[in-house]
C-alpha cells in the first residue's frame, strides 16, 4: 500500500512539474503598428510570446494575458537571426520569425 501511494504522489508531481510553465520557452517581440491575432487587437508595444509545447502560443502584455492561438512551429532556415513580425494587408499577424524558428499562426 505504502508503494502504491508513492507512486500515485510521484506521478501527480511528475504531471505538475510537466505542466508548468517552467518548461513553456518564451521570447520577446516588439510591434510598431496595431496588428491582430485571431481578432484580438494588439496596439504598439512590447509582448511576450510563449510557446507551451501543445501547439499553442501565448501572447502577454506587462504580464497579462492577451490571447492564445493555435500555431506551427517550424526551424528557421535562411540565416538571419533577427526577430520579425509578418502580417497580411488586414493587420493580422501571419507568422512571428524567431532566431531560430518560425511560429506560424494557424487560422
Amino acid at each position: 500500500m505504502r508503494k502504491l501511494m508513492t507512486a500515485v504522489l510521484l506521478t501527480a508531481l511528475v504531471a505538475t512539474v510537466a505542466s508548468s510553465p517552467l518548461w513553456a520557452k518564451t521570447y520577446s517581440f516588439r510591434l510598431s503598428q496595431a496588428a491582430s491575432i485571431n481578432g484580438t487587437e494588439l496596439k504598439p508595444g512590447a509582448y511576450k510570446l510563449e510557446l507551451n509545447g501543445n501547439n499553442e502560443a501565448l501572447i502577454y502584455r506587462n504580464g497579462k494575458l492577451v490571447t492564445k492561438a493555435t500555431v506551427e512551429v517550424k526551424p528557421r532556415t535562411n540565416g538571419s537571426t533577427r526577430n520579425s513580425v509578418l502580417r497580411n494587408a488586414d493587420g493580422a499577424i501571419t507568422e512571428i520569425r524567431l532566431k531560430k524558428q518560425v511560429v506560424v499562426f494557424v487560422r
